[in-house]
């Protein structure tokens, strides 16, 4: 096995966790010398140190069309492996029906079971047990983050012709996952829907670490990068932040993503960012002592979440999907239930009154931990392994 194929949006620092997982096992497999092209919607100028194929599309999103199939092609004839990152899945048919190409799909969210990736459901505000009538949920998720047009848009395409990508799956030669607990739920949600997938084809691999460096703890406040997307929980954190803010008036809550808050949001000691790039991050970081991940969604393995235990910090997350997986059992770990604004108020009440002291010491227990639980290489040696095996 010499060279893959990688289908995927973008690559880190574009992108979120997936493609933050998929440089880090591209760059690892570009050191032992395996040849990858990248085939991509979007890149940058510092990503050209890699092979890369830029996809000319017209349409939106996933279901735009390819206008440079051609040459798409051609490529492919000369690669061993196609690695699907959840991304362009339209073209697992072509890769293996018609190019007679080994297949490897790469879960990191809960698409294409949940046509919008989370597998929460706006209707019961509860986890989706059976994702099939998806338009109200869809709607009501989607109306809450884009504009009416966007969202009406998002809501026919995803409840019907997205049901389309789901299928591909059954051609894989391998699905990876990135928790037990996101292959329990993934699964038994698609054998609901009808769609049987043989459970031997399925592989856990823990996304690999990022190299991260303790950082310098500089202030008493608390962090969150989740922005305003309601399946972060931010409506959760605030109501549990109001709650606790006139306790520890001198403390901030830093909000990634969060572009411009009301002056009653700033009032309440909330601050307000942008994307922050990977050197605005390490900004925020030693402002604040603890990182809150209240996610509604029983997110898979969030990055968010090692990092945050990398950086040597306190971490308060949802005691929910692949989180317990990944950060459980931690000393200066505090899990609560998905949308509870009193547990998740109690949890910030903690975090706050420690003394610094105490917090470095946890926050470094916390690295320790996590450098113990985790192998980067062997996150690396496990999907080559997985590439070998479907190439024959």
């Amino acid at each position: 096995m010499n060279s893959v194929a990688v289908f995927l949006d973008t690559l880190w620092p574009l992108g979120g966790g997936g493609e933050l997982a998929t440089y880090l096992y591209i760059k690892h497999m570009y050191d032992l010398g395996i040849k990858s092209v990248l085939i991509l919607n979007k890149a940058e100028s510092f990503h050209k140190r890699f092979n890369i194929m830029k996809l000319k599309r017209l349409g939106i999103g996933k279901y735009a069309l390819t206008l440079n199939i051609e040459s798409l092609i051609k490529v492919l004839r000369g690669i061993d492996v196609a690695y699907f990152v959840a991304s362009h899945l339209e073209f697992v048919p072509l890769v293996k029906m018609l190019l007679n190409k080994p297949v490897v799909i790469h879960i990191h969210s809960y698409y294409p079971c949940c046509p919008v990736g989370h597998m929460y459901n706006f209707n019961t505000n509860t986890v989706c047990p059976y994702p099939k009538d998806c338009a109200k949920c869809i709607w009501r998720y989607e109306a809450q983050r884009k504009t009416f047009s966007e969202a009406l848009l998002s809501t026919m395409l995803n409840s019907t012709a997205g049901r389309f990508f789901l299928r591909t799956l059954s051609m894989a030669d391998a699905i990876i996952f990135v928790s037990e607990a996101q292959r329990r739920l993934f699964l038994e949600a698609v054998s609901r829907i009808g769609l049987h997938i043989n459970f031997q084809k399925t592989q856990v691999i823990y996304n690999p670490i990022p190299d991260l460096k303790p950082v310098e703890m500089e202030g008493n406040d608390v962090g969150f990068l989740g922005g305003l997307d309601p399946i972060k929980g931010f409506k959760t954190l605030y109501q549990a932040w109001v709650k606790i803010f006139p306790k520890y008036p001198s403390s901030k809550l830093h909000v990634a993503k969060g572009y411009k808050f009301l002056k009653e949001f700033e009032s309440k000691g909330i601050i307000s960012y942008g994307h922050l790039m990977p050197s605005e991050i390490l900004k925020l970081i030693r402002k604040v002592k603890v990182i809150t991940v209240p996610s509604l969604s029983p997110e898979p393995a969030p990055y968010s979440v090692v990092e945050t235990c990398l950086y040597g910090r306190l971490l308060i997350a949802s005691e929910t999907g692949g989180i317990p997986e990944i950060v459980g059992g931690l000393p200066g770990v505090k899990l609560v239930p998905p949308g509870d604004k009193d547990k998740l108020s109690e949890a910030l009440d903690w975090a706050l009154s420690m003394s610094r002291d105490e917090t470095v010491e946890l926050g470094l227990k916390n690295r320790e931990n996590i450098l113990r639980r985790f192998d980067k290489r062997k996150s690396v040696n496990e999907l080559i392994k997985v590439f070998e095996k479907v190439a024959g």
